[in-house]
């Protein structure tokens, strides 16, 4: 019962912030017509296998400077360079757990994910390859005293085994 209770109030408190959540991705460059929308319980199933495949130990970091495009980020050019043109990822922020997330084109996605990060109030932005076969993490460090103005990238594989 706790689990549908919380679910409940996650969906409801998402109805408030969804339309400031979508802006976030249409400020950064997607439009409307490029995002599929997953509401809140379909999000859930994604991140439940994410949660029960995800491996850990395989993963690599970089750090990007503000002023760099999505193509400077030897991680993300990597992924790009490799993807045909039907591949789909899941893309959100932080915010997911109350707005769900939305299916993308992962060209697309991943071309303005440094966007996103930087739009988003909590300077996150997640891709999620839909074969889940990558996960991306990119944190941007406005005010990080260590790196400021920097953006931190992880890749992350998903162990298939």
């Amino acid at each position: 019962m706790n689990d549908r209770l919380d679910f409940l109030l996650r969906k409801n408190k998402g109805k408030d912030r969804l339309e400031d959540y979508k802006n976030v991705f249409l400020r950064s460059g997607l439009n409307i017509l490029e995002l599929k929308y997953l509401n809140l319980d379909e999000s859930d199933r994604v991140i439940e296998v994410l949660k029960n495949s995800f491996n850990d130990v395989d993963r690599e970091t970089e750090l990007l400077d503000d002023k760099s495009f999505f193509i400077d980020s030897d991680l993300i050019r990597k992924v790009y360079l490799e993807l045909s043109t039907n591949d789909k990822s899941y893309i959100f922020t932080d915010d997911f757990q109350y707005c769900g997330m939305f299916v993308v084109d992962t060209k697309r996605g991943l071309e303005t994910t440094l966007n996103i990060a930087k739009e988003d109030i909590q300077n996150t932005c997640f891709i999620l390859d839909s074969s889940y076969r990558y996960y991306f993490t990119i944190n941007y460090n406005d005010e990080n005293v260590d790196n400021p103005n920097t953006y931190d990238i992880q890749l992350k594989n998903i162990d298939k085994s």
